[in-house]
């Protein structure tokens, strides 16, 4: 895939996340800013320490679990065997994947999130974005299908130089999502 392309693959696909999830940024300042956060500090962090640590570091920061009615789990495609008081546990990574992927409605997000979570928030948006854009532009078919939940173990399988091109393909939409959530969220 030539670079050109691939730059303005990533500047449509940014411009999509960043569309869906302006909503909630507008909803509370902060979604925003710890968003634009992610997006200017994990990139670096994963050219110092490597991809899979900080992809590892983005899930755990962002699977937080939260109290969500049934009736918001079953639409986030949960299964629902045990739940109490009308309740089931869902990471922030599956609300914030839900309402970008227009599976919930900013009302449902903000039940559950109640302007809580932002750091969460910002880890699990970031993750989002990485999760879509490989799933278009994986360089690795054996990866196959991927998910914010099986990003991990898929990544963790691969050798050093797929891990390379793992990278070499996320560099130009990270280098976007950065400058656009600067302008979009910066103070």
């Amino acid at each position: 895939m030539p670079i050109r392309r691939l730059s303005q693959d990533a500047l449509k696909h940014c411009l999509e996340i960043i569309s869906r999830f302006d909503e909630l940024a507008k909803y509370k300042r902060d979604y925003g800013e710890k968003f634009r956060t992610r997006c200017r500090t994990l990139p670096q962090l994963m050219e110092d320490v490597g991809i899979v640590a900080t992809l590892a570091f983005a899930y755990a920061k962002a699977s937080d679990k939260v109290r969500v009615p049934v009736e918001i789990a079953k639409k986030l495609g949960k299964e629902v065997r045990e739940y109490r008081q009308g309740c089931v546990e869902c990471s922030i990574c599956d609300i914030i994947a839900g309402y970008l992927d227009g599976k919930i409605t900013i009302e449902e997000v903000k039940s559950v999130l109640q302007g809580k979570f932002d750091e969460a928030v910002g880890y699990a948006a970031f993750l989002y974005a990485t999760v879509q854009w490989l799933a278009q532009h994986c360089p690795v078919p054996r990866m196959g299908t991927l998910t914010v939940e099986n990003l991990l173990e898929k990544i963790s399988e691969l050798s050093t130089t797929e891990l390379a091109l793992v990278m070499y393909f996320l560099r130009p939409m990270y280098n976007v999502l950065k400058e656009l959530t600067d302008a979009k969220y910066g103070g």
